[in-house]
């Protein structure tokens, strides 16, 4: 079993005076505060805490920042939703070494800005401000040497498996809620299938389903796909991405050109060939090299 994160009443106290203090809010009220703060020894504090949709977060980081700016060490402690959030980066002797949640390694340190998997606001923050005071507003991402311990990438990005840059790739490691006393593996999964089952039964009572997800185009498609495996037909399911959508809202659709069939594998909407925006017409390769995508979806 994984080994707990250090508890809050451990992590990191900001002091009473000279710390930065973020409100997390969002439509639904506030769901915490993220505080930084600089140490007598010129290291970067931070402290957040969040409560969203019932799970807690608890962390606390501390950086060191080289003479150019760039992270030379760095530590991460605490809880998320899915577990243990221990992560550290560090220069040595010219050798840097990580050990994240979902990954570790060592290599030569030749550059680059560490960017961690997990952590807080600072080092959004960190990575701004050396962007801004970098030559040309460029700046290298350390993205040499990611050992991936496990093949845990989240389903929804595993066609996407080897196509991102290793810095993007490895935020899709990892990332489900971890089992609790109250709360097992195989209860969460049991309640999972029971949602797939209630939304294909709203679908078949007549309800509009429209199909939507916390992210971009990757999480839609799997959200169709899940459709697809709790029993709908592939053209059900891909109506709630299309017709059903314009039904509710009143929207016309583009034209999305696709080296596939989606009708018998709804997977197949990865694959995009050509897009039409209004009047303009974009390439689908063009598009993914610009997302930093290398290859088609498999």
């Amino acid at each position: 079993a994984a080994s707990p994160g250090v508890a809050e009443a451990e992590l990191a106290r900001p002091p009473a005076s000279g710390a930065q203090s973020f409100v997390i809010t969002s439509t639904g009220g506030t769901h915490g505060q993220s505080v930084r703060w600089v140490a007598p020894d010129g290291s970067r504090w931070a402290r957040e805490s969040l409560l969203l949709r019932g799970f807690k977060t608890e962390v606390d980081q501390r950086a060191r920042l080289a003479a150019d700016g760039s992270v030379a060490e760095l530590a991460i402690r605490g809880t998320t939703p899915s577990g243990n959030a221990a992560e550290r980066f560090a220069v040595v002797d010219g050798r840097l070494s990580y050990a994240s949640p979902v990954d570790k390694g060592e290599a030569a340190a030749s550059g680059g800005f560490y960017v961690p998997y997990g952590g807080l606001l600072e080092p959004t923050i960190l990575l701004a401000e050396a962007l801004y005071k970098a030559p040309g507003k460029s700046l290298a991402i350390f993205e040499g040497g990611f050992v991936f311990e496990t093949d845990e990438t989240q389903p929804m990005y595993k066609p996407y498996d080897g196509l991102f840059p290793p810095v993007i790739g490895r935020a899709f490691k990892g990332g489900s809620f971890a089992p609790t006393a109250e709360v097992s593996r195989e209860r969460m999964r049991a309640s999972y299938a029971k949602l797939q089952e209630l939304v294909v039964a709203l679908y078949r009572a007549g309800v509009p389903i429209v199909a939507g997800a916390d992210g971009a185009g990757p999480e839609l498609i799997c959200d169709l796909e899940l459709y697809v495996a709790g029993g709908l037909a592939p053209a059900e399911a891909l109506a709630t991405a299309t017709i059903i959508p314009s039904q509710v809202f009143g929207k016309l659709s583009d034209l999305v050109l696709v080296d596939g069939d989606p009708s018998t594998r709804i997977g197949d909407l990865r694959r995009v060939t050509m897009v039409m925006l209004g009047d303009r017409l974009m390439n689908g390769n063009d598009l993914r090299a610009a997302a930093g995508v290398t290859g088609m979806p498999k």
